[in-house]
């Protein structure tokens, strides 16, 4: 054989040359698959193309390395034309590895495509509505920030809890990165708050948060249950307000107690109050009720306001603790002066006021917002933001209490509401 091709050669095969095969070049893309925050396997695909003017064959494909597994790849050895294109589908998990891929390319017989499977990044959370030692009132939403590298801020999950009451409730983030919820009903003094954050992965993350959170309690809505209801004081269902008085006729009163217990020397209240819509009379009082010396709910209408008895209010037993009233209606015989005011008084004594201040017109058709808050003997008493007292008061302020509403007319009318009621008995320091 050799002979016969040195022969043939001889022969005139000076401008012979042996020809190479032609082969195609292979394109891969993406030239990486990079995953972050891994948490359990995802799918996905690498796209191979044969690109140029002849076919590619590939021969081989394997996954070295950890966190990835070959789900979906075509039969091998595969040709593929000018053109062609296979695809080849990969399980993503954490962890690093290649995707080799064998063919006759020349350009490079074995391709090798990084896999990356980043950890999954725990998310973030910190609070936003309070800080180390505050002090937390009823009606206080607990609010906190959440964020993570993958995951939506409404796909993340948030519990609290505390140490002395366990759960206190569950909501997801809003769009803005805040998650909050409801702290109504808690045992008053220190608590030490957890707020978790988990995502999508199942990771979570956790901070703790020492308060003080203040005794007592809110009513947006007035649970029936907890409330004694005496006189012409009803609960208007459609408005979730208390109404003490109506202008459907004269010589009424009525009175609303919380029977949830709080203390006389340290109490907080919050409410707002409608005091028109009538000829004009007579007003409403807030009172401390003393629940060991109590006889009544409801004492002497008309100027007494449904809480003051003898004396001047002849009849019935007195709302025995301390009273602030709001007057709206003269009475000479009683009253320290004819402009609508506020005053203090023990034990429903309606003309022995320890002091008192001018307001200006309250039946004017609108709502009116009042607190009043008590740290023996210290007394402080504001109407829309406005304090009108604020001394100090010496008497009898020790003993454990029902809060509630009195309101009464006379011959004039007036409707007397409540509504937003929020009580804090003070227990932090």
């Amino acid at each position: 054989m050799r002979s016969l091709i040195l022969s043939m050669c001889l022969l005139g095969c000076s401008d012979y040359k042996f020809a190479a095969k032609e082969t195609g070049t292979l394109s891969v893309s993406p030239e990486t698959v990079e995953r972050e925050g891994a948490c359990g396997y995802e799918e996905h695909t690498v796209s191979l193309t044969s690109v140029g003017d002849y076919a590619v064959k590939v021969s081989a494909m394997s996954i070295q390395g950890e966190g990835w597994a070959l789900l979906d790849a075509p039969h091998l050895p595969v040709t593929m034309e000018p053109g062609d294109s296979v695809e080849v589908k990969v399980l993503g998990n954490e962890g690093s590895a290649h995707l080799v891929v064998d063919s006759d390319d020349p350009d490079g017989r074995r391709r090798r495509v990084p896999l990356v499977g980043g950890a999954n990044e725990p998310p973030s959370l910190s609070w936003v509505s309070a800080g180390p030692g505050d002090v937390v009132e009823p009606g206080d939403r607990l609010v906190v920030r959440v964020a993570d590298s993958t995951d939506a801020s409404e796909d993340l999950l948030v519990s609290w809890s505390s140490d002395v009451d366990g759960p206190i409730g569950v909501a997801y983030g809003d769009e803005t990165g805040q998650a909050a919820t409801a702290w109504d009903e808690a045992t008053g003094g220190d608590h030490t708050l957890t707020a978790t954050v988990t995502d999508l992965c199942g990771t979570t993350t956790s901070v703790d948060l020492g308060i003080c959170r203040q005794e007592g309690y809110l009513t947006a809505g007035l649970d029936l249950s907890t409330w004694t209801l005496s006189g012409t004081a009803t609960y208007d269902t459609g408005n979730d307000w208390v109404e003490l008085t109506d202008v459907a006729s004269t010589f009424q009163t009525g009175s609303a107690f919380q029977t949830t217990a709080t203390t006389g020397n340290r109490v907080e209240l919050n409410f707002s109050f409608y005091a028109s819509g009538g000829t004009g009379a007579d007003g409403f009082a807030v009172t401390a009720l003393d629940m060991d010396r109590a006889t009544t709910y409801l004492a002497h209408p008309g100027g007494c306001l449904g809480y003051g008895g003898g004396g001047a209010c002849p009849g019935s037993d007195p709302l025995y603790g301390w009273t602030v009233e709001l007057d709206t209606h003269f009475n000479a015989d009683i009253d320290p002066t004819a402009d609508d005011h506020v005053s203090f008084h023990f034990d429903g004594d309606v003309g022995g006021y320890e002091t008192y201040a001018v307001l200006p017109d309250v039946e004017d058709e609108a709502w009116h917002d009042m607190t009043i808050q008590v740290v023996a003997p210290r007394v402080t008493v504001a109407v829309d933001g406005v304090v009108y007292i604020d001394q100090d008061i010496e008497g009898y302020y020790d003993f454990p209490a029902e809060v509630g509403f009195t309101a009464a007319t006379g011959g004039e009318t007036n409707y007397h509401l409540i509504d937003a009621l929020k009580v804090i008995e003070d227990v932090c320091e």
